[in-house]
């Protein structure tokens, strides 16, 4: 029996990055460990589907990720195993919405698979690194200017593992009462 797609549903964004350039990856891989960001992460999309690009599905310490419906967005004709392979945004949010969990449907990198998603988001669950990030070589991944689109912070926790000082923040892009984003306080932590 096909389950049918839910009414009333938020579509997420999630991911780490650096403050100062937004940078989600470079070389394929994320540049930090921080194993408070990767509990916050399993406890917020465990139970619903996740959306990500091909690149992001093969960066994946363990596929598929468990306890949530995997969504693969790629150009590619291809079978991943634990995962459901689309070709559009259309068709993942269609799929993801005829998911267990559906109330909530994460999206989760790369790049390219946010800026298709960006519309549809309404909340960002970011982990703001503040430190700077040497640059190496290979493809570096950005992810898209946030800060004016999803101005309304509805959650933010300061934290910092090892030397390396971060923050957790959910975001909202609709109007909201409590002060908007400030450029500055993305720039680092003052202390």
């Amino acid at each position: 029996m096909e389950r049918k797609a839910k009414d009333r549903y938020e579509v997420v964004g999630i991911a780490i990055l650096d403050s100062k350039h937004r940078i989600l990856s470079q070389g394929g891989g994320i540049p930090w460990v921080i194993s408070d960001d990767r509990s916050r992460f399993r406890s917020l999309t465990y139970g619903h589907p996740v959306v990500m690009g091909r690149k992001t599905w093969e960066s994946l310490p363990s596929r598929p990720l468990r306890g949530r419906t995997n969504i693969v967005l790629s150009r590619r004709e291809q079978t991943l195993p634990g995962a459901v392979v689309v070709h559009t945004a259309a068709q993942a949010l269609a799929y993801a919405l005829k998911s267990p969990g559906s109330e909530e449907v994460y999206i989760i990198g790369g790049g390219e698979t946010f800026r298709a998603f960006w519309p549809f988001i309404t909340r960002l669950e970011l982990t703001v690194v503040y430190a700077e990030m040497p640059l190496q070589k290979g493809e570096v991944v950005v992810f898209p200017p946030y800060e004016h689109t999803f101005s309304c912070v509805v959650k933010r926790e300061e934290r910092i593992c090892g030397s390396i000082p971060y923050a957790f923040l959910t975001l909202r892009k609709s109007h909201c009462t409590t002060p908007p984003l400030r450029e500055e306080t993305l720039d680092g932590v003052e202390g």
